[in-house]
């Protein structure tokens, strides 16, 4: 469906990885077409790149402590990196080897990293400076990630914030493509790129939950109930009649501490799924995850659904972020019993304790 969009719209498509993390799942990107992607970190672009992947952007600004590693795997593969401080790249230039190709990040919505977009000051600053030293830095264009959409409780919201993303880098790209007169304007959002139908000036999307879609996209109308692709298998352990509480052994590692407000005005950290008969059902929004601790995870039921649920049954928990799931959990297990495996963060470790 995504790629299908994409093409329609003649824009680009580099999935991010983030929700997952595993080679094996972003293998089955590359039979759709796609041959490029996006990672959070130099260390996943070495990951990824050792597995084949030879297009590759890393979506978080890079520092002095990563030119080693930056010269590395820009001499290997199609590198694009992200900056958004002028000091950052004046520090690193005289150790960069090869040109390394630089989005500058693009903060839209006052939500998440990247220069202001009002602040054409401070980026025209990192713009002269790049046109400057061509042999050190190749400038790609304007990098954005509206986070505010995942804040935003309609559809309509998402349109908005898209639209309004969309303008403020097309102004930029007006104001500053003097310097650089072809530039890329690049919007890595999921929640847009699922909902919205106009990508006009825009280059390339970078979505990472469509792949697995989870409860907040879900509420938000950004998919099906049937295109969320990741559960929780839990059981349940105990049960409280006075409070109508149901207890599973699932906990705050697997569904971390991500929620949104559900109907009843309470944080909300996963809908259930119960099998019977062989037939799953989506209970109501009453019956919810509303407590985790660092051992179990307590639903909250209904008085009829208190009953139907024993002590050992098999829950199914849809979690709120499914990023956040898939990188506690470290695995998973398809319905045709191939294990996942994510990137170990042993091997994060390692290349922390080399620096």
């Amino acid at each position: 469906m995504m790629v299908e969009k994409s093409r329609k719209n003649n824009v680009s498509l580099r999935p991010h990885v983030m929700t997952h993390r595993s080679t094996q799942i972003a293998s089955w990107f590359k039979e759709y077409g796609i041959h490029k992607i996006a990672v959070s970190s130099l260390n996943e672009a070495e990951y990824f790149m050792e597995h084949g992947w030879d297009d590759i952007t890393v979506t978080v600004p890079f520092n002095i402590h990563h030119v080693e590693q930056l010269n590395k795997i820009n001499k290997k593969i199609n590198l694009q990196v992200v900056a958004e401080h002028l000091s950052t790249l004046e520090e690193v230039e005289k150790y960069i080897i090869d040109p390394i190709a630089i989005y500058l990040k693009i903060d839209t919505d006052g939500e998440i990293l990247g220069v202001a977009a009002n602040n054409t000051a401070k980026i025209e600053k990192i713009i002269q400076f790049i046109h400057k030293r061509k042999d050190k830095f190749e400038f790609k264009g304007f990098l954005a990630h509206p986070f505010s959409t995942f804040l935003s409780k309609t559809r309509h919201g998402v349109n908005n914030i898209h639209y309004d993303t969309i303008l403020q880098l097309r102004k930029l790209r007006n104001m500053f493509q003097s310097y650089f007169p072809q530039m890329d304007l690049i919007i890595g959002d999921t929640l847009s790129a699922l909902i919205c139908n106009d990508f006009r000036n825009i280059s390339e999307i970078q979505p990472s939950t469509f792949v697995f879609n989870d409860a907040l996209t879900w509420k938000m109308g950004a998919c099906r109930l049937e295109d969320i692709a990741i559960r929780i298998h839990t059981t349940v352990i105990a049960k409280n009649k006075s409070r109508n509480e149901i207890v599973v052994q699932a906990n705050e590692q697997h569904l971390t501490r991500n929620s949104y407000i559900n109907v009843d005005g309470k944080p909300l950290y996963g809908r259930i799924i119960k099998k019977s008969n062989n037939k799953e059902e989506l209970l109501g929004e009453l019956n919810y995850i509303h407590k985790i601790s660092l051992s179990h995870a307590t639903i909250k039921v209904t008085p009829s659904e208190f009953f139907k649920i024993k002590r050992g049954d098999v829950i199914e928990i849809i979690p709120v972020k499914a990023p956040a799931t898939f990188n506690s959990c470290q695995w998973g297990i398809t319905e045709d019993n191939e294990v996942i495996h994510t990137m170990p963060q042993k091997k994060e470790w390692e290349a922390f304790q080399q620096k």
